[in-house]
């Protein structure tokens, strides 16, 4: 977020044109944990604007420049009146795109289908809310419950979760389904450490 303010395309920024920002999809994926106390360098930058989506990468690597992890996020603007997707024309953008990429195209759904035998819930409490007032989808990964350490998570974020709002999970395998009052909240791929 610091960059975006750097960009000129902040959360106030683009509140004050009638718009927030949502992420639609991110995906990353760990090379290597760092441990407690390295030194860590993290780096993001803008991929070319789409129709309708600005992706984000972005990486960790350590002092030496040894990749840790990489990720890409696939963003979106919301219209605070219509609340819908805007094309947001009118968000100006102070820097430079970049086209170097370490990902194919972000995505906005990933399609999955599950058998939804197992599920469990989680009811939405104030510390997993954002300043738009919705679930901050840093918050999802806590949503998959499992002792095994995660090598790489897609997400695809389809429906907003709100304060107090039951969360019913579904899961199969490497494969999560999201739902708040029967629709579609997430959909998430893990792949987990061997």
């Amino acid at each position: 977020s610091l960059h975006a303010y750097d960009l000129g395309i902040g959360f106030d920024n683009v509140y004050n044109l009638g718009y927030y920002w949502v992420v639609m999809y991110e995906n990353y994926e760990v090379v290597k944990l760092p441990k407690l106390n390295d030194e860590i360098i993290i780096r993001t930058w803008p991929k070319p604007r789409g129709r309708l989506e600005f992706e984000r990468e972005y990486e960790i690597t350590d002092k030496n420049n040894n990749l840790l992890l990489k990720g890409i996020s696939n963003w979106c603007l919301i219209d605070i009146n219509k609340r819908s997707i805007a094309r947001g024309n009118d968000v100006i953008f102070n820097g430079e795109y970049y086209d170097f990429t370490r990902f194919d195209k972000a995505k906005r759904k990933l399609g999955l289908n599950i058998n939804k035998d197992k599920s469990y819930s989680y009811i939405v409490n104030k510390s997993d809310i954002d300043d738009n007032d919705h679930m901050n989808n840093a918050k999802y990964v806590n949503l998959i419950k499992s002792d095994k350490k995660f090598k790489s998570i897609e997400i695809a974020f389809i429906h907003e979760a709100r304060l107090n709002d039951e969360i019913i999970i579904y899961y199969e395998n490497n494969n999560y389904l999201g739902y708040v009052n029967n629709n579609l909240c997430f959909e998430i791929i893990v792949n987990w450490e061997e």
